[in-house]
């Protein structure tokens, strides 16, 4: 009998009393999600300062970092600690999953703080003028790469103020909250072929950040008319994805009311955002398929 894999969800965010209650914490909506028979699935709450220490990680198989309501370009202790904590991943070459704030963060770690590294990696789009990935370009802050895509394209001159540059911001388009159709793109649709799953996929979404910058070797595999960079790659190894696979519709029912309630959002919005939300559903049974089969290695 082998020994069992192991994996570690990294979680970023308190638990609301609701998903407590509902589903035993966060960590409990990514084991429903990802655990399979045979499996040991830990968790460290790290926005709490719980970390693994550098021997425990080498036993681990893969990561989950999960969303979180602090920015991926924070200077807080733990988020510092969990860049460290990421680039050893990388050099270890551990399988890593970032969801959301987890997708924005992991830029920030990949990205080597060389301003030619600053611009867009686009891909080619179906039906629209495919931009040229501007290798060379030190593009001004904001900068428009390309005006006549399907979504603001645009680049942000960075001064690094951490070890690994920082390269998430708020969303040029703000808020996006709800069910939202993302579309792999070209290179990943021949990789999740054999998955057997849409090219068009929907998921929910709730974020006011999103990712401006890629590394050189990063590519984008999924996007929005929304936001640019839904899901990237980087090697074979990390995959981030800005959208909520984990999440039920009724999760975000329940955060559209909190948005509210605190003003982060007006009523009239959140009456919107819920009338849209009655009638689409997730694509669930495809992402847990797309997230387990990149965290296994079956890819």
């Amino acid at each position: 009998m082998g020994v069992a894999k192991k994996f570690g969800v990294l979680l970023c965010a308190e638990d609301s009393e609701y998903v407590k209650k509902r589903y035993g914490g966060y960590y409990g909506l990514f084991v429903e999600m990802l655990a399979e028979e045979g499996e040991r699935w830990d968790v460290f709450r790290v926005a709490n300062g719980e970390f693994p220490d550098d021997d425990e990680i080498r036993d681990f198989d893969g990561f989950v970092i999960t969303g979180s309501c602090s920015d991926a370009h924070g200077n807080d202790v733990w988020i510092c600690r969990l860049v460290s904590l990421l680039k050893k991943l990388d050099s270890l070459r551990k399988k890593v999953l970032g969801i959301c704030f987890g997708h924005q963060l992991m830029v920030t770690v990949l990205c080597s703080g060389v301003l030619a590294c600053c611009a867009w990696s686009r891909v080619t789009i179906p039906g629209s003028t495919s931009g040229e990935r501007q290798e060379n370009a030190v593009p001004r802050p904001y900068m428009d790469l390309e005006p006549s895509g399907p979504w603001p394209t645009v680049a942000h001159l960075s001064i690094l103020s951490r070890a690994l540059g920082g390269k998430t911001g708020r969303a040029i388009t703000d808020w996006d909250i709800g069910v939202r159709s993302i579309h792999l793109s070209s290179s990943s649709s021949k990789l999740f072929s054999s998955l057997q799953i849409p090219t068009t996929l929907s998921i929910i979404e709730c974020h006011r950040d999103e990712v401006r910058e890629l590394p050189p070797k990063a590519e984008i595999i999924a996007w929005s008319e929304k936001t640019g960079v839904e899901m990237f790659r980087y090697g074979d190894h990390m995959m981030g994805i800005q959208g909520h696979p984990e999440y039920t519709k009724d999760i975000l029912f329940h955060l559209i009311d909190r948005l509210t309630q605190r003003c982060y959002i007006e009523d009239s919005y959140g009456d919107e955002l819920r009338a849209k939300l009655e009638i689409v559903e997730p694509h669930k049974d495809a992402w847990k398929k797309l997230c387990t089969s990149f965290l296994k290695g079956r890819l």
